[in-house]
């Protein structure tokens, strides 16, 4: 899951998204932004969703989803 995601932040997809959606122009500031820099911080924002995931689930991404549907079936 992280890896096609820090490739989508590469390409610049979420990017092209959010201006599709709707959600900024882009020629906005926050679009400039967008479009210019998010490519640019894909290794950092890939490295905290790392994080993220090794604090928060210790067993993955796969065992979160197995905890949660365990709870569910209770």
């Amino acid at each position: 899951m992280l890896v096609p995601l820090s490739e989508a932040l590469r390409s610049n997809l979420i990017a092209q998204g959010i201006f599709k959606i709707g959600l900024a122009s882009e020629e906005s500031g926050f679009g400039i932004l967008l479009k210019e820099h998010l490519a640019h911080a894909h290794a950092l924002i890939y490295g905290i969703l790392v994080v993220v995931v090794i604090l928060f689930m210790p067993d993955g991404v796969l065992g979160y989803v197995k905890k949660l549907t365990k709870k569910k079936a209770m």
